[in-house]
């Protein structure tokens, strides 16, 4: 089988594609940068996946690089910079430059595919029903999403014969000890502070982590043009408010109760964004205009593409994959359910 470079392992979606990649039969290269690889990446190394710790640009600039990519034939990168605070030239680094350079070397290395995984948050945030890649787009207003769409016009537009690449954006990736959807979410609904802009009363794009990496895999070996890009998202049409109702229910806690506008948030989290950028704070303020706008507007986008050039059929219902991640949390927290 194959042997494949998977970037960003050690993060919520990378570790489950790996995990997933060892089940399928395929050799894996796992690149992460911590200092401490989570339990299920020390568990895939003992299952053979060789462990590489390194900083991309770093191995670049170094002249590592290229040893990163020796005798791999396909690249997964999801290694990215995801916050919304923090310095332009740190997203620059980590989401553009990066993924220049680890393009280059693929396709040096003689690399058939090149899969990067960037977010739907590229069409930035107004009305979305049942959008496409073709639209609607709005104005980017934060270094993430400004430098996921620079990297996806550089993966898209690359020019090699011998090497493909394709693009997913996936929605709201979720699952059992994911960090950035749920766990939040779980954490302020336990504490029964949990603040719903608007009630909530917007469509959403959950995509349950199994759903995803099936898009990862599918997009391995699927025929199709280079440069392709793709939504991928779950089946489900389901509004924030009905996904918070119903974690509130399974996890058996007061469902929330503090509601603000959409206005008043997009007011807080623009202060907060130029509170935390003046005072060089580069964790997540509790609510940013990043955040308030994603809160506030449908979002909600057609999976047909991926379903008709990749073969993607997501199976996991929003209700099973709640269930799901619900019970991981409350596994990992058993003080706060006693």
């Amino acid at each position: 089988m194959e042997r494949i470079l998977v970037t960003g392992a050690s993060g919520f979606v990378g570790r489950n594609i790996t995990k997933a990649l060892v089940a399928d039969g395929y050799r894996i290269r796992a690149q992460y940068r911590r200092a401490d690889p989570p339990e299920e990446l020390r568990q895939a190394a003992a299952a053979g996946v060789e462990l590489v710790r390194a900083d991309l640009v770093e191995s670049f600039e170094n002249d590592r690089g290229g040893k990163l990519l020796e005798g791999i034939e396909a690249v997964i990168h999801t290694a990215a910079k995801v916050t919304t605070t923090g310095p332009r030239r740190m997203f620059d680094r980590i989401n553009v430059e990066a993924t220049r350079r680890l393009l280059q070397a693929a396709s040096g290395a003689g690399c058939r595919r090149f899969v990067y995984l960037s977010s739907m948050a590229v069409h930035g945030f107004g009305e979305h029903l049942s959008s496409t890649e073709n639209g609607p787009y709005y104005k980017l207003i934060t270094n993430y999403q400004k430098t996921k769409k620079a990297a996806e016009n550089i993966v898209s537009g690359y020019k090699c014969a011998s090497m493909q690449t394709v693009i997913l954006r996936p929605g709201f990736v979720y699952g059992p000890r994911d960090t950035t959807t749920l766990k939040p979410v779980f954490d302020l609904l336990v504490s029964n502070s949990l603040p719903m802009i608007g009630g909530f009363d917007v469509y959403s794009c959950l995509v349950y982590i199994d759903d995803f990496v099936k898009a990862v895999r599918l997009a391995l070996q699927a025929e199709i043009p280079s440069g392709e890009i793709f939504d991928i998202a779950g089946n489900d049409t389901v509004t924030l408010k009905e996904a918070v109702l119903a974690a509130a229910a399974i996890m058996g806690v007061k469902p929330p109760w503090i509601n603000i506008s959409p206005a008043l948030a997009m007011f807080a989290g623009g202060i907060l964004d130029f509170v935390y950028k003046v005072l060089g704070i580069n964790k997540e303020p509790l609510i940013s205009r990043y955040l308030a706008q994603q809160l506030s507007y449908n979002f909600h986008f057609s999976t047909g593409k991926a379903k008709t050039l990749l073969g993607y059929v997501p199976e996991v219902d929003w209700r099973q994959g709640l269930e799901k991640a619900a019970a991981a949390y409350k596994r990992d927290n058993p003080r706060l359910f006693d």
